[in-house]
């Protein structure tokens, strides 16, 4: 019986697929806080939430490398300000950080599903980033979170 490297599975794969990765959502405990905020983001199944009740955190999710066809970018987030909106700025640039393409997204209102922010990229070559910011914490609703992001 012949065996079947995982190395030869990975080229095999991207050989079928045109050379581009196949999506696949990251969660939002992969995002890492601004300095300032540190101390506000709480990591659980719902993702970076801020936990502070006196000002918004600021958190930084690395989506990888985005290939030169347009693509779509999302953050899949959880609004429950009724005073501020989570928005987030998605970001391409080359190897040595010069910026490419941007867009920023926020949400309108809030509620107590999740929603998806969308921002097209395009068809550029370059290193996916998405910076977030999350509304202050509100007792009465709870708090708002970064649960997942997505290069496609």
């Amino acid at each position: 019986m012949r065996s079947i490297s995982i190395l030869s599975l990975v080229g095999l794969s991207l050989a079928l697929l045109g050379g581009h990765a196949v999506a696949q959502p990251s969660h939002g405990s992969l995002c890492n806080p601004q300095t300032a905020s540190v101390s506000s983001v709480l990591y659980n199944q719902w993702g970076a939430n801020n936990v502070s009740n006196t000002m918004p955190a600021t958190v930084f999710c690395g989506g990888g490398k985005a290939s030169s066809m347009a693509g779509i970018l999302t953050a899949t987030v959880h609004d429950r300000s009724s005073v501020e909106d989570v928005c987030c700025s998605f970001r391409v640039t080359n190897a040595a950080g010069s910026l490419l393409s941007t867009a920023r997204r926020c949400t309108t209102g809030f509620a107590s599903t999740p929603m998806t922010l969308v921002a097209g990229v395009p068809p550029i070559s370059g290193y996916v980033s998405i910076e977030c910011t999350i509304p202050k914490y509100q007792v009465a609703t709870g708090p708002s979170a970064i649960t997942t992001y997505d290069v496609r």
